[in-house]
């Protein structure tokens, strides 16, 4: 038996595990009328000069937002800034910062059009909001980045038969917007390549041999979404507009082939139709000096009938695998340095049996891990954990709760933020 086996072993026979007893985050509630969502975690909340904003879905998934002042230490009242026609957890707002230092929100309603709205003020989220909606972008799951030029991108799902992933850019802060550009395709025949699915998308300047870049991480899934296949990583190269694979080799304009997705994929789940793996939460980072990546994913065991939460990162060769925890959906994904990783999984606690945040350390490239930290909610089960892009130590993170069945858009639901000190 090799040392990784004898450490599963170790986690499987010791996996009673409790939130008792480990050092607790505080946790500061700042909304109470919230409604749940299938929210990345992407673009929920951004520091800027002084400020953070939290955008969020309130009842029947009505979108707010409020800021914090770090100065006098007060939260703003929330803005209403839409009202949706139909409920559905997957139209969930997303903010980013421009250059113009005014915030730009977008929204998509669920494989129909995308909204975009831009406050009217630099760093505030007074007065009348500008509204745009685009039809038919078919869209859901927007990931907007700015880059250091000011230009903004919004990636999203485009479809839900035959999905393709794109993104539309504006060079103006958001005055005009480019037509839909495709960037992920397929053309091969398979059971899994009617849906593509975005995990995490960001911004890293250059780094090691990689140039300005957007990076990504993808998986695909059957029609009905009942399983998703393998897990890929890829970039946007800001020069040249081009995709590149994690060795910096190119791969073209769009990723559409089989041999194009095998130069991108990370991991092989092997799925069949009649053995459907399910790889979900996941999300990637890099390091700092090297620019390589890391990531974070949940996947299911059949076996045992639960996820577990999976790290991996590319050692400039090949891709090298670990264990992070047993029964557990990665949330977030903090790289410190190039050795030290900060998983935020949700767990559940076996002696309350209820879910909370647990930041779990490994300062060793995923060899070991410990927890550092856990996040419990006052009431309920903690959703979410995303973090604050940009963030200020003041606020780090923004968290939802699972207020219980029955209250998916009754505004009954909590939103709570936390610091890093």
């Amino acid at each position: 038996m090799n040392t990784r086996q004898i450490k599963i072993l170790f986690m499987v026979l010791f996996s009673f595990w409790t939130c008792d007893g480990i050092s607790q985050g505080k946790l500061i509630e700042i909304a109470n009328n919230a409604s749940e969502s299938c929210a990345r975690p992407q673009g929920l909340g951004v520091y800027h000069k002084g400020k953070t904003y939290v955008a969020y879905n309130g009842k029947n998934m009505d979108g707010y937002i409020k800021s914090y002042n770090h100065k006098t230490k007060l939260w703003s009242e929330e803005k209403k800034l839409f009202e949706m026609p139909v409920a559905d957890y997957h139209d969930y707002p997303t903010i980013v910062i421009g250059n113009d230092e005014k915030i730009h929100l977008f929204v998509s309603h669920h494989n129909r059009q995308l909204h975009y709205y831009r406050s009217p003020n630099s760093n505030s989220i007074e007065g009348e909001w500008e509204h745009q909606e685009w039809i038919p972008l078919h869209a859901t799951y927007t990931a907007p980045v700015v880059t250091p030029n000011g230009n903004i991108y919004v990636f999203f799902r485009k479809g839900i038969g035959n999905s393709k992933g794109s993104y539309i850019l504006s060079t103006d802060n958001g005055d005009s917007w480019s037509k839909p550009i495709d960037i992920i395709d397929m053309d091969w025949d398979d059971f899994f390549n009617d849906r593509v699915y975005f995990g995490q998308v960001k911004f890293k300047e250059a780094a090691g041999i990689y140039p300005d870049r957007i990076l990504f991480n993808i998986t695909l899934a059957d029609i009905k979404n009942k399983a998703h296949k393998d897990l890929y990583y890829l970039y946007l190269s800001i020069e040249d507009g081009l995709l590149y694979n994690v060795e910096g080799e190119l791969i073209g304009e769009k990723m559409v082939t089989k041999e194009q997705f095998n130069k991108a994929q990370v991991l092989d789940t092997k799925n069949s139709i009649n053995n459907p793996i399910l790889i979900r939460s996941f999300m990637v980072d890099v390091e700092k000096e090297s620019g390589r990546p890391v990531m974070l994913y949940a996947f299911y065991d059949y076996n045992a009938g639960h996820y577990n939460s999976h790290h991996c990162f590319w050692n400039g060769e090949k891709w090298e695998f670990s264990l992070v925890k047993l029964k557990s959906h990665p949330r977030d994904i903090e790289v410190l340095g190039n050795n030290s990783v900060i998983a935020y999984v949700a767990a559940r606690d076996d002696k309350s049996d209820t879910q909370c945040i647990a930041a779990v350390r490994s300062d060793d490239k995923g060899a070991s891990w410990t927890t550092v930290t856990t996040y419990v909610a006052p009431e309920g089960n903690i959703r979410t954990y995303t973090l604050i892009d940009n963030y200020n130590h003041d606020i780090k993170a923004v968290i939802h709760n699972d207020y219980g069945p029955g209250w998916m858009y009754s505004g009954e639901g909590k939103i709570y933020v936390h610091g890093a000190k």
